[in-house]
């Protein structure tokens, strides 16, 4: 039940986890967006974080029913081929553990290339192996997920001229 679940205690904890994770990063890159699309939004925790910062938040995910929902409270874009109408449109753009369960993660990142606008930024959480001495882009498929690499993740920002700015994990910066 979707409703139980965004009234929950824990998706109220999220909201304030993305909340915090948001506003350390536009402080950090001392960027104020006006508009910011969850790119594989889920239940939107952060889009109701967004909100709470003033920032007008779009939904995008593959899950129609999710979308249905969530578009009560918010815009939302249901087909990639509606997104791809919004050329040059978002200042920011959040990808939150969704790489990992992508078909196409070229076809991704070609499609954030053309939605960001100009110096726009790109938040990329993801669970990140890296095996970069012994492997270069996606891995095992296992499940419906992939285990990606941070060769696999640096490759694809070149490719599609994103600048990575800062590469942190759970110990700290990485650069």
């Amino acid at each position: 039940n979707i409703k139980k679940k965004i009234k929950s205690k824990y998706f109220k904890n999220r909201i304030e986890i993305d909340k915090f994770l948001l506003s350390g990063v536009l402080k950090e890159t001392k960027f104020k967006p006006k508009n910011l699309l969850d790119f594989g939004c889920g239940y939107g925790s952060m889009l109701f974080a967004a909100k709470e910062l003033n920032i007008e938040p779009y939904a995008y995910d593959v899950n129609t029913y999710l979308l249905n929902f969530l578009q009560k409270k918010f815009k939302t874009i249901k087909k990639k081929n509606k997104l791809i109408l919004k050329k040059n449109f978002f200042d920011c753009i959040v990808v939150n553990k969704v790489f990992n369960l992508s078909p196409n993660i070229e076809e991704d990142f070609f499609l954030l290339n053309k939605i960001l606008k100009n110096k726009g930024y790109v938040i990329l959480i993801e669970q990140v192996k890296d095996f970069s001495r012994y492997k270069t882009f996606l891995t095992e498929k296992n499940n419906n997920t992939h285990l990606l690499t941070l060769n696999s993740i640096k490759y694809f920002a070149d490719k599609y001229n994103f600048k990575i700015i800062k590469l942190k994990n759970y110990l700290g910066d990485i650069k």
